[in-house]
């Protein structure tokens, strides 16, 4: 813990609201983490990416190459996946967009 009395805390002299605010966690002060939270958060956004990407991509190849080279197991899977992915966006589209449910009733008190 911080030296509550080190000289980048002197404008708090005085006030002891500001004096009390110290870090959440002293790892919080590290440069090294901010680095490493940085680049994990990089690749996490580049596989939310992919995920939402890919699925259409493999569905319009399968589709596509399907009809080209007459090979319907390679139609059909397509379609399958396209189903399933509308199926997945409609959902939670539905539950993202649809009316928040009211709370439940509470007894009144006597």
């Amino acid at each position: 813990m911080k030296d509550p009395e080190a000289p980048d805390r002197r404008f708090a002299q005085g006030n002891p609201f500001a004096r009390a605010v110290l870090p959440d966690d002293e790892k919080a002060t590290s440069p090294v983490m901010y680095v490493v939270f940085g680049l994990l958060s990089l690749v996490l956004a580049a596989i939310f990416v992919a995920a939402m990407v890919l699925p259409p991509l493999f569905t319009h190849t399968l589709i596509m190459r399907g009809l080209r080279t007459g090979r319907p197991g390679m139609l059909a899977a397509g379609i399958v996946m396209a189903l399933i992915y509308f199926l997945i966006v409609f959902s939670v589209g539905k539950r993202l967009m649809s009316r928040p449910k009211p709370p439940p009733e509470t007894p009144p008190t006597e």
